[in-house]
């Protein structure tokens, strides 16, 4: 499956017509796109959007030449909602080829899969409100009715195999729930996503909020200082909003304090001696302006039997009223 964050340049603006707010279910005729294949395979040439079409048609046509010859493609994007007979492996005529029609003969027809935020799967029973759109999807026929892998006993819906996201300043947000990813955590975009996903929270929050009593140490990153030193803080029952960093640890790599390092913590840590995984979860409370920062690694003292025990009452507890875990999957170790 494929997201779409194709550019439009269609010559005759088919794709600049597509109404995505009305698009049909999957279980519904599709509305017309290019007025035939070899309209969509000439405009695919120079329109990103008609060549993703394309490309999903050649593979509903190779999942069509595969049942064709008694096999099942498993794609995660096929839905199949009617029984279609299919010749056996060791019947001859599943060899012979698969035969469609012309490609002038034939256009693109498209549909929306849509989801329901709703308790009905019906579309047409679920408020306007209530719907989302997921995907794109795409067949090929004379009529909306009539496509290619159209069972007798009704309709072999085809996967939509294109994925919708969309960017946080358009009129198509309320339906498109998905959303393009940020190549730069730290770009302005990136920081508005989250500003606005910890204020939703805030705000959907069924009780009042209240102030959050911090772990037993937090790393003060103080994000009006231009300090290349962060240092490690007593609580001491303090409240205050706060993250929690949630990694998986480098081995003996991983930077921790012992009883022997508390006081250098205390007195200030260089950015330059944590790993990177560390530097990226300062340089993003700082830039949320969020002053505090938990990172057990750091904030536990790991040669203290009691100061460990106290950490599994932290979990339990106290981190349960983070403002958010900025969560890095590392797959070997913090670099």
């Amino acid at each position: 499956m494929w997201e779409l964050e194709a550019e439009i340049q269609c010559r005759d603006c088919y794709c600049n017509k597509i109404k995505f707010k009305d698009l049909p279910s999957e279980d519904e005729p599709g509305v017309p796109h290019q007025p035939s294949f070899a309209a969509l395979k000439k405009s695919a040439e120079t329109c990103q959007l008609c060549h993703l079409l394309r490309k999903a048609l050649d593979m509903i046509r190779d999942e069509i030449r595969e049942e064709h010859n008694g096999r099942h493609p498993q794609t995660a994007s096929a839905h199949l909602y009617a029984d279609v007979p299919t010749p056996k492996h060791n019947d001859p005529s599943s060899d012979k080829p698969v035969e469609f029609a012309k490609d002038k003969d034939v256009r693109p027809w498209l549909f929306g899969n849509w989801w329901t935020c709703s308790p009905s799967d019906n579309r047409n029973d679920a408020d306007v409100d209530d719907l989302r759109l997921i995907g794109l999807g795409v067949r090929l026929g004379q009529t909306p009715e009539n496509t290619e892998g159209t069972a007798t006993g009704g309709p072999r819906y085809r996967g939509t195999y294109l994925r919708i996201r969309t960017d946080d300043t358009t009129d198509m947000t309320s339906i498109i729930p998905g959303r393009l990813r940020m190549a730069v955590y730290s770009s302005d975009l990136a920081l508005k996503r989250i500003r606005r996903w910890i204020l939703t929270s805030d705000l959907s929050s069924p009780e009042p909020l209240k102030p959050y009593n911090r772990p037993t140490r937090v790393i003060d990153v103080d994000p009006d200082s231009s300090s290349t030193d962060v240092r490690l803080i007593e609580s001491k029952g303090r409240q205050a909003r706060y993250i929690a960093l949630s990694h998986r640890w480098g081995g003996s790599e991983t930077l921790t304090t012992t009883s022997s390092t508390l006081d250098r913590r205390i007195s200030g840590i260089n950015l330059n001696e944590l790993p990177k995984t560390f530097q990226d979860a300062i340089k993003i409370a700082r830039l949320l302006h969020v002053r505090y920062l938990w990172i057990d690694s750091l904030c536990v003292i790991q040669d203290d039997t009691k100061d460990l025990g106290n950490r599994v009452f932290e979990n339990g507890g106290y981190l349960q009223q983070r403002l958010f875990d900025y969560i890095c999957i590392i797959f070997h170790r913090p670099v």
